[in-house]
Formats: structure tokens, C-alpha cells, sequence
């Protein structure tokens, strides 16, 4: 396996709070791999907030029973947003380190959404710094 040591090794010994749980019914409408029909059933089941499926196929049908469904550049889009990760860096270790693939046009597209919210963020950041400033001036 490509996965880096670490993952592996964390793989190993899993922590308390981690639970790992085979669904007790299989929807038999899904005509997907095993891995996608099994965290499908199980989300439905647990009435999961949000199920993490990259495979297109998978995610569609997710999508169609109704759950809230992200994708693994999603989950790392919404922790760049965050301030944890650098986006590009993990991507960049995500395609080196990892069996992880994903056409190089949904990767731009994901990067060019993290730099715009980041702009946007910016943006935001810098007006409400102006509009304390202009307040402060009023004030004093």
C-alpha cells in the first residue's frame, strides 16, 4: 500500500473515539462497489450528517437517497477554510503519498475555489478592518 507510515500506523491502533461499524442492511438498489453500498446503507441507517464518497457513481446515489455527501478534496477544502491545512500542500502529498487520484481538471478547480474564498475572505478581513479604523476615528 502507498499510504504514508503514519496513516498506517494510526491505522493500527485506532483510537477510542473512532468506531468502526458495518451497516446491518445493505440497500440492494445500490449497484456500486462494496465500499460505497456499505457507507451508504450505513449513513441512511445512522442518519449520518454527512457521508465522505469520492467515487462518482457512488456519490450520485448517495446524493439521490437525500444525504449530505462530500468528497475527499471537499473535506479538505472546508479544513483549508478553517485555517488547518495548507490545501495545495496536502493535495500535493495526497497525489505523492497515497493511492488517491482525481483528474487534474476537478483538482484545479478545487484549488481555484480555495484561492477564491480565501480572496473573498480577505476582502472581508480588510473592510472590517477599515470600518474599524473609521469608527475608532469618529470616536477619538
Amino acid at each position: 500500500p502507498r499510504s504514508p507510515q503514519e496513516v498506517r500506523t494510526w491505522a493500527s491502533s485506532l483510537p477510542e473515539w473512532l468506531r468502526v461499524q458495518d451497516p446491518t442492511e445493505i440497500d440492494p438498489s445500490l449497484q456500486l462497489g462494496v465500499g460505497e453500498t456499505a457507507a451508504i446503507s450505513l449513513a441512511i441507517e445512522l442518519k449520518a450528517d454527512r457521508v465522505l464518497i469520492d467515487e462518482r457513481k457512488g456519490y450520485k446515489a448517495a446524493l439521490q437517497r437525500g444525504l449530505n455527501v462530500t468528497t475527499t478534496l471537499g473535506l479538505l477544502e472546508e479544513a483549508s477554510h478553517r485555517g488547518l491545512i495548507d490545501f495545495d500542500e496536502t493535495v500535493e502529498r495526497l497525489d505523492k503519498e497515497t493511492t488517491f487520484y482525481v483528474t487534474a481538471d476537478v483538482i484545479a478547480e478545487f484549488r481555484r475555489r480555495v484561492r477564491e474564498r480565501r480572496h473573498s475572505q480577505d476582502q472581508d478581513r480588510k473592510t472590517a478592518e477599515q470600518q474599524a479604523d473609521e469608527q475608532g476615528s469618529e470616536q477619538g
